[in-house]
Parts: C-alpha cells; sequence; structure tokens
C-alpha cells in the first residue's frame, strides 16, 4: 500500500500546505480521502492516471476537506471521461448541492451519473471492492451541531491504515483499536486539540507507525516528536507531497 499526502494543511493553506487530502495506492487501485487540496491540478503534475481511482471518502462537510473536489469531479464528468469512482458524502445536502451546481456548470453531470456515483456514508458503511476494504467510524468533530463526521480504517494487500479524520478537542472519540496492535499506520488529524492530550492518549498505542498530520501550526509537530519516546512506535510528521510504503 502506497500513500500520498496531498496536502498536510490545517482549515487554512499556507505558502509550504494544501489543504487535506490524502491519496491511497493497493492492487494497482487508487482511494482519495478527502478533497480540501486542488487534487486535479496535483494529480495531473504527477501524471497520475486518474482511471485508477474507484473511490473518494470524505471525512465531513467542511471546506478544507472538500473544496478541492468540485473541480475534480466536474473535470471528470465532460473531460476526463475514462474515469468511473463513486464519491462517499457525509450528509445527503452536500450530494445534492455539488450535483445541482454540477448541473448549473453546463449540464455534463446528467451525462456522467453512470460512471460518477455520489454515494451517503454513515456509521455502518463498508466498502469492499476486491482491492481494499474501508470501514467506517464516528468521530465527534461535528457532534455539537448534530453533523456527521468519520475516520475510515483501510484494509488492503495484507496492511491496515486507519485515518482519524478530525476528531473532538476532548479527544474522548480517540479510535481505541489502534491501541490493540491491529495498525500499520495511524495517521492522525490534529487541529484541534492539544499536543498533550494526545500524547497522553498515544502512550498505549501498538501502531507500528503514527503520522501527524492537519496540525493548526506548525509548532505541533515539534511538541508531538518531543514525546517521541512514549511508544515503540515510529513517529513521522508528513509535508506534502510525501510518499510512503506500508
Amino acid at each position: 500500500m502506497k500513500i500520498t499526502f496531498l496536502g498536510t494543511s490545517h482549515g487554512v493553506p499556507d505558502a509550504e500546505r494544501y489543504c487535506q487530502s490524502v491519496l491511497v495506492e493497493a492492487n494497482d487501485s487508487a482511494y482519495l480521502i478527502d478533497a480540501g487540496a486542488p487534487v486535479m491540478d496535483l494529480l495531473l503534475r504527477k501524471n497520475f492516471d486518474l482511471k485508477k481511482i474507484k473511490a473518494v471518502f470524505t471525512t465531513h462537510m467542511h471546506g478544507d476537506h472538500l473544496d478541492g473536489l468540485l473541480e475534480f469531479v466536474d473535470l471528470c464528468t465532460w473531460y476526463f471521461k475514462e474515469t468511473n469512482f463513486d464519491i462517499y458524502m457525509t450528509e445527503k445536502s452536500g450530494i445534492d448541492a455539488f450535483e445541482m451546481l454540477l448541473d448549473a456548470y453546463g449540464g455534463s453531470r446528467k451525462a456522467a451519473e453512470d460512471r460518477i456515483r455520489f454515494k451517503p456514508v454513515d456509521k455502518s458503511t463498508v466498502y469492499d471492492d476486491g482491492c481494499v476494504r474501508v470501514t467506517t467510524h464516528p468521530t465527534d468533530h461535528m457532534a455539537l451541531a448534530g453533523r456527521p463526521s468519520f475516520g475510515y480504517l483501510i484494509e488492503a494487500e495484507g496492511k491496515k491504515v486507519y485515518i482519524s479524520g478530525d476528531m473532538s478537542e476532548a479527544l474522548e472519540d480517540y479510535p481505541s483499536f489502534v491501541n490493540d496492535g491491529e495498525i500499520d499506520v495511524f495517521i492522525v488529524e490534529s487541529a484541534h486539540f492539544m499536543p498533550d492530550k494526545l500524547v497522553e492518549k498515544l502512550k498505549d498505542c501498538k501502531a507500528k507507525q503514527v503520522m501527524i498530520i492537519h496540525g493548526y501550526r506548525p509548532e505541533i509537530a515539534d511538541e508531538i516528536d518531543s514525546f517521541a519516546h512514549i511508544s515503540s512506535f515510529e513517529l513521522i510528521c508528513p509535508s506534502d507531497n510525501d510518499e510512503y510504503i506500508v
């Protein structure tokens, strides 16, 4: 399994980081987790074969996780006509809004609806296309507003990667299963809690690697790194365009 961090910033891009987006490749297929970065631009600059993308999974309805998705889908509807993928979104209102805007762009949405399919995702969703298995895990990131948000467990090629999605300030929604030794890589989005909260949770983490992204200030990586001795996992703070083989 190959993981490429297209964007690692928090809610706002900066001079060196785009907003959140992760590309996962396995068994000659590819999957996007969030699309806050301008994913189409970045993939084209990599000469990436867009036909490999089988699904896009969004963690929640915030722009820093979605703003690049509209451009990506729009271009796939009318220009990159050999693409074929599902888009999992957390709220029906988001699906409706995307479809209406794509129709307003020029009406090409209807012609592409058989190969670009919007689907709702909820806490019971399991995606399995024979290449990867993706399972949702609810978070409390938007709980106060009564809205859903998710992390994703990705299983492929005998490996397990968990991408946390945004979690709550108190980290009451920390995925305890990553402390049970079942996860190869734990990718933690760290915008909404202080480092000491995460350190306390990570003391019992059995993942082989922990990757910290989506920090709201650059210093968070250094603060987490200062606690690298707390467990046996390898601690990594990826930057945009970094690639890792799991």
